[in-house]
């Protein structure tokens, strides 16, 4: 494990343009968590049955399940197109002699 970890290691080190995150990048990141972890109203700490969230959740589900809906009827339409296609198809392959 330790072996692949150097490899990984070395790798990174010759090629700088696969290495995205800079120093400056990575003290940010560790600032980031410290705030968060200092920040309390930056964590959702409400309970699963606090109204508020429990309508947001629901207007979520709402919204996801109105696309599937337009997705499913879009579907179907394209599947009712592609029969009418087969079925015009069809009547030819019939009426050749």
């Amino acid at each position: 494990m330790i072996n692949k970890n150097k490899e990984v290691l070395k790798i990174l080190e010759e090629n700088k343009i696969t290495n995205f995150q800079t120093p400056e990048d990575k003290i940010r990141m560790e600032i980031n968590k410290k705030i968060e972890e200092v920040d309390h109203t930056i964590v959702d700490d409400r309970g699963p049955n606090d109204l508020e969230r429990m309508s947001t959740d629901k207007d979520k589900l709402i919204a996801d399940l109105k696309y599937d809906n337009k997705s499913l009827a879009k579907q179907v339409e394209d599947k009712v197109e592609e029969v009418k296609a087969l079925k015009i198809k069809l009547e030819l392959l019939d009426n050749k002699p």
